[in-house]
């Protein structure tokens, strides 16, 4: 990881050569996401600014210090780092709580924490997942707040319901697995026409347990397990361990990857 600065370079040439470029590309075209002018400018010109000093300003963009965050984890501890982790956190709060219009009080947290795990998760991992949040910050987490919303509305909803979604001979359920199936596949949501017309064609590759593991983690969007043992997990939900949901999920993926191959 690389080291904190705690002053950067005074030449803004230097500056602008130690931006690390964005690697991630675009599903649609495959082009490399860039960010905004304004904000490979203003990354640049925080490199000849001590790092401590960039929490501090409330002007900063939060691409700015997502880029920071990224790429200048310490080792050890770190007021600064810790600081500009808090900044940005407190923005994504505000800006969760934004969008809280029509969501039941109870869930409110429960959606701030996801947002925040999500991000967390994300820097933890180095994924370049975050090259999007680089260039539209406000966007990503956006989008990660109305996935959180929809992910504790599907729970809400099994916790009326669950058995009706995941008895083995409900069409409900069956149609709920190829819709997940689809939206894995192709990333985008299709018909009840469409899913139902697949549904006819693949639904009797999977087995029991197999549409139970794909409902409750690709539809309703329920974790494998959890050590809480009061939240309902797709473990919880079929009874079984979280290592059998896992077994199940990649049987079915694998089932209907080589069905799938077979068609080409």
């Amino acid at each position: 990881m690389a080291m904190i600065p705690m002053h950067g370079p005074s030449d803004t040439g230097v500056a602008a050569s130690l931006v690390r470029p964005l690697t991630r590309r675009r599903k649609k075209d495959g082009a490399l996401y860039v960010r905004p002018a304004e904000i490979e400018t203003e990354i640049a010109a925080a490199y000849m600014r001590p790092l401590a000093n960039l929490a501090q300003d409330s002007a900063t963009a939060s691409e700015c210090l997502l880029h920071f965050t990224r790429h200048f984890r310490p080792n050890g501890p770190s007021t600064s780092y810790d600081a500009i982790v808090n900044v940005l956190l407190d923005r994504v709060d505000r800006q969760v709580r934004g969008r809280m219009g029509g969501i039941p009080v109870h869930r409110r947290r429960d959606v701030r924490e996801r947002v925040r795990d999500e991000l967390l998760v994300r820097l933890v991992g180095g994924t370049d997942v975050l090259d999007i949040f680089e260039c539209r910050f406000a966007m990503a987490i956006r989008a990660l707040t109305i996935d959180a919303i929809r992910h504790f509305g599907r729970i809400d909803g099994a916790e009326v319901s669950a058995e009706g979604l995941v008895r083995p001979d409900s069409d409900d359920s069956a149609e709920d697995v190829m819709g997940a199936i689809l939206f894995k596949r192709d990333g985008v949501r299709m018909s009840e026409a469409e899913i139902k017309l697949e549904l006819t064609r693949l639904r009797p590759l999977l087995t029991e347990k197999q549409a139970k593991a794909m409902v409750s983690v690709h539809y309703l969007g329920l974790k494998e397990e959890s050590i809480d043992p009061d939240e309902v997990t797709a473990a919880t939900l079929m009874e079984i361990t979280g290592r059998m949901v896992r077994v199940h999920l990649k049987a079915a993926i694998d089932t209907i990857a080589k069905h799938m191959e077979s068609e080409l």
